[in-house]
């Protein structure tokens, strides 16, 4: 095994001057794949709990952390990566990149979120001197931190109740399709009052709590103004409520149901790139419902069971709350295995299976909301999905717009690899056999 890299970070902000106190959070995750958090992998850390709080930057800014090179991404590990693109692309600072994800937080500044995996097109500006680790430096733009307090029938909520906090980067930003920032989870404090720092004017956000003895499950979908005070009555928001039933009429139990609003994004991208989803989600119980209370307005919802089905649209939540019933459409079941020329099954690693998901361009699902809600219930491109029998199973939801295929791929070492690609559609197939033969014609 390599050994541990050294890495100092510096924090500054945008006069040069350094930030010192600035904590600083590196994924907890050594063994996972999703290094671009949206290439080929969706793997992505979801919940600033998932990272480890490494320090605090002292008065220079700097906080020296020690990560490990061990990482792989695609079979491949990382630093070997890296160094190749370095000597390919003539830039050196890619050989100096940081192995895991990493979030800033300080007070009174925007948090800080950055990929592992840097853009080949930009430089670093990594800091050398000898005897010394890379210094890696980063800029933090000033934050308006979000606090207030939340209120139940005009009583203060009680302190240490759970609060989910769920950030995205707004138009004064600049990124080109950020995912979400981590989920911060707090609790209220005396005269329920709360406050996170992190966020940026015109950021946007969905403030929530699921516990009933905070009044939940609720989500207030916002946007941060600057010296914004937020006075939240639990009550003023109306309720909405699910009913999900399967075809043959039975209740829909353990249905995902995921809602959506979508706004404009950073700065950095096509028009249609700027637009962005916030979320919330919850589970039908075992009678298919489920209510929470949301503000007033429109917004998109999506129904995913592993099993029973999904289902999709747009609703109204109105002052005086609203209702939906809604019954799951079967799933486009697409089932067989992979077979070489005499019939029998190919399992891995001598074969391999890989989904392929393309969304629409335009159309009326060519929406920032449905791109990142419909390829969350599918595994990354980069995931074999051929089981040891050879077998392969994709419950494909048939949805305007989008387009999924099947790649099947046979290993050679006689000749170039078979492969065949399978479209995925509204009618689907079980158990067919795909014969890829030894060699290609």
């Amino acid at each position: 095994m390599r050994k541990p890299v050294r890495r100092v970070i510096r924090t500054m902000d945008p006069e040069g001057e350094p930030i010192r106190g600035c904590k600083v959070y590196l994924w907890n995750n050594l063994g996972g794949g999703g290094l671009d958090w949206g290439g080929l992998s969706r793997e992505r850390p979801k919940d600033l709990s998932s990272f480890c709080l490494m320090g605090e930057t002292d008065a220079r800014g700097d906080l020296e952390v020690v990560v490990p090179e061990e990482r792989r991404w695609m079979g491949m590990r990382v630093g070997d990566l890296m160094r190749t693109l370095s000597r390919k692309e003539g830039k050196q600072h890619l050989n100096q990149y940081l192995p895991l994800p990493l979030v800033l937080v300080a007070k009174g500044k925007a948090m800080g979120f950055f990929r592992s995996f840097p853009d080949i097109e930009k430089d670093l500006h990594v800091l050398r001197s000898e005897g010394r680790p890379p210094v890696l430096p980063f800029q933090l733009e000033k934050g308006e931190p979000l606090a207030g307090r939340i209120l139940n029938q005009g009583k203060a909520l009680p302190a240490h109740l759970p609060l989910e906090f769920q950030l995205r980067a707004g138009r004064r930003r600049i990124d080109y399709k950020p995912p979400p920032f981590p989920l911060i989870r707090a609790w209220t404090q005396e005269g329920g009052r709360f406050a996170f720092e992190g966020p940026m004017r015109e950021d946007v956000y969905v403030l929530s709590s699921r516990s009933p003895k905070a009044g939940g499950p609720w989500a207030y979908f916002g946007k941060v103004d600057q010296d914004q005070k937020l006075e939240l009555e639990i009550q003023d928001l109306p309720v909405l409520s699910f009913s999900v039933e399967t075809r043959q009429g039975k209740p829909a139990g353990g249905t995902r149901i995921i809602l959506g609003k979508e706004f404009a994004g950073p700065m950095g991208g096509p028009p249609m790139e700027l637009r962005q989803a916030q979320l919330f989600s919850g589970l039908s119980d075992r009678r298919g419902r489920w209510r929470v209370r949301l503000k007033q307005g429109f917004y998109f919802y999506f129904l995913h069971h592993p099993s029973l089905g999904w289902a999709e649209g747009i609703l109204e939540v109105r002052s005086d709350g609203s209702h939906l019933d809604r019954t799951l459409s079967p799933f486009a079941l697409h089932s067989g295995r992979v077979v070489d020329s005499g019939g029998q099954p190919i399992s891995p690693p001598r074969a391999e299976a890989h989904l392929s998901i393309d969304p629409p361009s335009e159309g009326e699902n060519a929406t920032a909301f449905y791109k990142e809600v419909f390829p969350s219930f599918y595994p990354p491109m980069a995931q074999n999905i051929l089981r040891p029998d050879g077998s392969f199973e994709v419950s494909w939801m048939p949805l305007d717009g989008f387009k999924g295929s099947l790649r099947l791929e046979r290993h050679s070492v006689f000749a170039a690899s078979p492969v065949k690609k399978i479209l995925l559609d509204s009618q689907g197939f079980q158990d067919r056999n795909l014969v890829l033969p030894l060699f290609t014609k």
